[in-house]
């Protein structure tokens, strides 16, 4: 398996989650993150998965993105910036409320308690990791690749993608 980034370009159908699911099960002494943006292409990765190997090895982990965010960087080091569990995400159609500043965390990027604007979600995780100065980043420690079938922003950054 490559250690560089790639970047794939493709119009759908040409084989991208083929790709990213064998380079995956290709690298049985690495840890893989696939993530995605829905539940149906997580359904779609683990069936590809399932049928190449027989089984999803322990090495992988098939997750959407959000569902990524709140296992590897919010939950565990949430207690930096927010005390109250995040114990879900507010979907919200366009663009959560402005109007409070980043540095009221309990109004910028809660709903309520423990519920996060999923639009914020990710700049959340990036306020943790400059906090802790990433020094408590569980996803950068157990997985050597992630793989993404679609462009993630996180902070105002793009990630390579598949």
């Amino acid at each position: 398996m490559p250690l560089d980034n790639r970047i794939i370009v493709a119009a759908a159908g040409s084989g991208k989650t083929t790709s990213i699911v064998e380079d995956a099960c290709g690298a049985p002494d690495c840890h893989s993150a696939l993530i995605t943006y829905t539940r149906n292409n997580t359904s779609e990765i683990r069936d590809k998965t399932y049928t190449r190997m027989g089984f999803i090895p322990e090495n992988i982990t098939i997750s959407t993105w959000y569902a990524f965010l709140l296992c590897h960087f919010l939950r565990p080091y949430q207690n930096c910036l927010y005390q109250r569990r995040i114990s879900q995400l507010c979907f919200i159609e366009g663009r959560s409320p402005v109007g409070p500043k980043a540095s009221d965390t309990n109004r910028y990027y809660f709903w309520k308690p423990g519920h996060i604007y999923s639009d914020k979600a990710s700049n959340f995780a990036c306020r943790i990791i400059e906090e802790t100065k990433g020094r408590h980043c569980a996803a950068s420690s157990k997985y050597s690749s992630t793989f993404t079938s679609t462009k993630v922003r996180i902070s105002g950054h793009t990630t390579s993608n598949y």
